[in-house]
């Protein structure tokens, strides 16, 4: 497994504070290089790889930026996932999904998910486009059927959805029941991880009590549901 790469800083003198999650380490410093030309003003404040990480930064209003750039392919885990995520709980910072993708193929999941528009990583004018429309509070235009809201109309939308959401798991929460999901037991993963064989216990053990099932086998079972949704 690839080692996490993050960066933080402190948002310099910038007048819109950026962030963005993407799981290409490559992408996230050409975003860092050149985002006063696509942004006027625009200085990244964090970057990460890890979804739990950006819902984490972007609810707390101490670390949450003005804009977030949501990768809408995560690995093994789904941009629109942790967008909806995001939304849900909070109405006060915008999120552009940006993908490497033809655009059609993740634009629906992103408007459902809560995201004010969605650009392509590889159109940087179309990408600076974008990302003004929302810094200005706007949404992204989109072919039709499908229109993207405000994140203030969003979060009404998905805020009622909050029952069933299931909770926010740890890296190494998801890290083990993707292990044990692959047929690993307690014993070969602390090897590998050079851990206790209690510590990967205690990862699922968490895990089981967060998704509210009584046994390992069914906490993998409705986290793989969740990560197909």
């Amino acid at each position: 497994m690839a080692a996490m790469t993050e960066h933080e800083s402190n948002g310099g003198n910038g007048r819109i504070s950026l962030a963005a999650v993407d799981n290409d380490a490559m992408t996230l410093m050409a975003l860092q290089a050149i985002a006063p030309k696509l942004l006027p003003g625009g200085t990244f404040i964090w970057t990460t790889d890890s979804p739990n990480t950006a819902v984490r930064r972007s609810l707390n209003p101490a670390t949450r930026p003005d804009m977030l750039l949501m990768d809408m392919s995560l690995g093994r885990d789904s941009g629109a996932a942790v967008c909806r995520r995001i939304r849900a709980r909070t109405p006060h910072m915008p999120v552009l999904a940006v993908t490497s993708f033809p655009l059609h193929i993740y634009a629906k999941a992103a408007a459902e998910a809560g995201a004010q528009g969605i650009a392509s990583k590889s159109d940087m004018p179309a990408l600076a486009r974008a990302m003004r429309i929302v810094a200005d509070g706007g949404t992204v235009p989109c072919d039709d059927p499908i229109s993207f809201e405000t994140a203030e109309q969003a979060h009404r939308r998905l805020a009622t959805d909050l029952s069933q959401d299931l909770p926010l798991l740890t890296d190494k929460e998801v890290e083990t029941l993707e292990m044990m999901s692959r047929g690993y037991t307690f014993e070969r993963l602390a090897k590998e991880w050079g851990v206790g064989s209690s510590t990967i216990r205690t990862h699922a053990h968490r895990a089981e009590k967060k998704l509210g099932a009584a046994t390992l086998a069914q906490a993998i079972a409705i986290w793989m549901s969740e990560e197909r949704a």
